[in-house]
């Protein structure tokens, strides 16, 4: 088991799958980066990912649950449907449409939607036509994507609900984005099918539509919606939400797909592009965090005692001598 210590930087790229640390009591900084959404090859690309940070300060030994978007696709066989990226991404088109990007994000003691203490949204996916770009994700709602007419565009997801699926009309809507999940493209099985899927986030994009006619499918149809970030401060916790006061964020913010943020590689980047990531540092960690072997299993001993005079004193810090030089342990 490795021990954390301040000043440690845990870093989380895309494995597909959810990514796990148990955290001793201390304060550390969350950033998490949302994934793109599928591209048309050059001529319509899926909306950037977001950027979510914020400082949290644990009081006891947690357990965290990270989940690192994963990028949408693209249709490249048409006449079938294509996943979304992981972590919410909804699904592309019968043919040719790109699917949603995931949200990343990361969550306390419970893996659950409903535990989620910070988000960055995933990107709509770009629907097959040029320029028809998805929408960006992250921030406090997340984009709408590019088309022929605004009126058949999907909706971005936002703090309190879902962006609504489009299309030219009902029977060829995408459908719409829920919570930490993107809507998926339109489900007809039909040649003109290009719709894409919404990007995942706090709440999902709507997915993208079309029309019917073979003349003018690409009028009804569009980049899907990206989803929105969260940091949770207090405000727009739904029914059921699992996180109190004490995972409150500090410093907190979340920032749209098309706007200024840090890049995962230093600097600054517009919009995050590819797969998701995530990152936390350790500002201060207050326990020693030991190792200690309990009946085979190892666990951390956050915090040790020493008798001193027939009291019981709590060890602030412990030393070892490795080859002459003495190493703070924790």
């Amino acid at each position: 088991m490795a021990i954390i210590k301040t000043g440690d930087i845990l870093n989380y790229a895309y494995t597909g799958a959810v990514q796990s640390v148990i955290l001793p009591k201390g304060v550390y900084k969350l950033e998490v980066w949302g994934a793109q959404g599928g591209s048309y090859g050059t001529t319509s690309t899926g909306g950037n990912g977001g950027y979510s940070i914020g400082i949290i300060t644990l009081t006891a030994e947690t357990v965290l649950y990270i989940y690192v978007g994963g990028q949408g696709t693209y249709n490249t066989t048409p006449t079938s449907f294509v996943a979304g990226g992981f972590n919410g991404g909804g699904k592309a088109g019968y043919r040719y449409g790109g699917s949603g990007g995931g949200a990343s994000d990361i969550r306390i003691g419970t893996d659950s939607l409903y535990s989620r203490v910070i988000v960055a949204g995933g990107g709509g996916g770009g629907w097959g036509y040029s320029n028809y770009n998805g929408g960006v994700g992250g921030g406090i709602s997340g984009g709408q994507g590019s088309g022929y007419s605004s009126s058949y565009l999907a909706g971005a997801g936002t703090q309190t609900a879902g962006g609504a699926g489009k299309g030219y009309s009902s029977s060829y809507y995408g459908s719409d984005g829920s919570f930490g999940v993107g809507g998926n493209s339109a489900s007809n099985s039909s040649s003109y099918n290009r719709s894409s899927g919404g990007g995942g986030g706090w709440y999902g994009g709507g997915g993208s539509g079309y029309h019917s006619s073979s003349s003018y499918y690409y009028r009804g149809g569009g980049g899907a919606g990206g989803g929105s970030g969260f940091v949770w401060t207090g405000s727009n916790a739904p029914s059921g939400y699992l996180l109190g006061s004490e995972y409150y964020l500090t410093d907190a913010s979340t920032i749209a797909g098309n706007a200024s943020m840090p890049s995962t590689s230093g600097g600054t980047e517009t919009g995050h592009t590819g797969n998701g990531y995530a990152r936390i540092t350790a500002i201060k960690v207050d326990s020693l965090n030991i190792p200690v072997n309990v009946s085979g299993t190892w666990k951390n001993a956050n915090e040790a005692f020493v008798n001193i005079g027939g009291t019981w004193k709590a060890v602030e810090a412990a030393f070892v001598n490795i080859g002459g030089t003495w190493k703070e342990l924790g």
